[in-house]
């Protein structure tokens, strides 16, 4: 379903609006959506009830550039970002739209630099049972990785890529 034909209401802070199937915006959207501008796809992702939940798409002059995991409207899960060239720029971890770990990677895929849990959420990292590992296990990789090899980009980590687990 092209974006265009949907009706939107109740925008989200983050600018993600609800879908819906009819003009009075009563019957929430459960589907998949394509954004084509200009002819070109843009972004796609998978809507239940009427929310972005799934696997998200985003797609520059019809070059994939990003793979992420939405619920509720909001960036939870593992993502994948890619140079034009197809090489790998970063891979993450978000939860409610916040970063929480990451790696950055130069094009050629030798520099790195790692992003780790920001200050504001040590105290929810360490609280959890499993640490990093609880947030981590709302990512869905099997169906990430599945996405990312229909697109002939396979997730090979780069050498010595961990994820990293605060002390407690």
């Amino acid at each position: 379903m092209n974006a265009d034909d949907l009706y939107e209401d109740n925008i989200y802070g983050n600018g993600n609006p609800t879908y819906y199937a009819d003009e009075k915006c009563e019957i929430p959207y459960t589907g998949h959506v394509e954004v084509i501008y200009n002819g070109k796809l843009e972004e796609e992702f998978d809507i239940v009830d009427g929310l972005r939940n799934g696997i998200q798409k985003e797609y520059e002059n019809g070059i994939l550039t990003e793979i992420d995991e939405t619920r509720g409207n909001r960036t939870s899960g593992f993502g994948v970002s890619y140079y034009p060239s197809g090489a790998f720029k970063a891979i993450s971890i978000t939860y409610d739209d916040n970063l929480i770990s990451a790696y950055f990677y130069s094009e050629d895929g030798h520099n790195v630099k790692k992003f780790g849990v920001p200050e504001r959420f040590k105290d929810i990292v360490k609280t959890k049972p499993d640490g990093i590992f609880a947030l981590v296990s709302i990512a869905d990789l099997e169906k990430m990785n599945e996405e990312i090899l229909k697109y002939g980009h396979p997730l090979n980590l780069p050498k010595g890529f961990e994820f990293v687990v605060p002390e407690k």
